[in-house]
């Protein structure tokens, strides 16, 4: 047995309920497997330590085998393993560091659907059209401004 087997292995037997673990579920966005930490506190262990049942944000409910994993999906290529960790700071860096790269992709979507908003407004425009733009630049630069800050609709 490697070490970092037997580390994990002591690691899970040092759990008890009620203690706080991490695991990668948080789907972000992107191609393929692409997750992010989530905390989930431990709420039951079987006797023989054979089964982990953890609760999570929003009541999500997860049973993980002796080794601290679960499987989702079915076949070689299409399932996933996930494994219970410990928390450390890194993987509070991780948490922070996604939450903010989520809020960016989110602020970036609106202020795209206003811009989108904002110029199908400029169609079928006749000759003083540029006076109309340079007025819109302006809403533009309202808008940019206030999606550069930090933004209410993140909280």
């Amino acid at each position: 047995m490697n070490d970092w087997y037997k580390e994990r292995a002591d690691w899970l037997d040092t759990l008890k309920e009620g203690d706080q673990v991490a695991c990668k579920t948080r789907q972000l966005g992107g191609i393929g497997h692409n997750y992010g930490y989530k905390v989930f506190r431990v709420a039951k262990i079987t006797t023989k330590r054979t089964r982990f049942d953890v609760v999570g944000p929003d009541s999500e409910h997860h049973s993980f085998s002796k080794d601290g994993s679960y499987r989702i999906g079915s076949g070689q290529w299409s399932h996933h393993i996930f494994r219970l960790e410990p928390l450390t700071p890194e993987v509070y860096e991780d948490i922070k560091k996604d939450t903010m790269l989520i809020r960016a992709d989110n602020r970036w979507y609106r202020l795209t659907k206003k811009m989108e908003e904002l110029r199908s407004t400029f169609r079928d425009k006749g000759p003083d059209f540029h006076l109309e733009f340079l007025g819109a630049s302006e809403q533009l630069l309202q808008l940019l401004d206030k999606h550069t800050k930090p933004d209410p609709e993140d909280s």
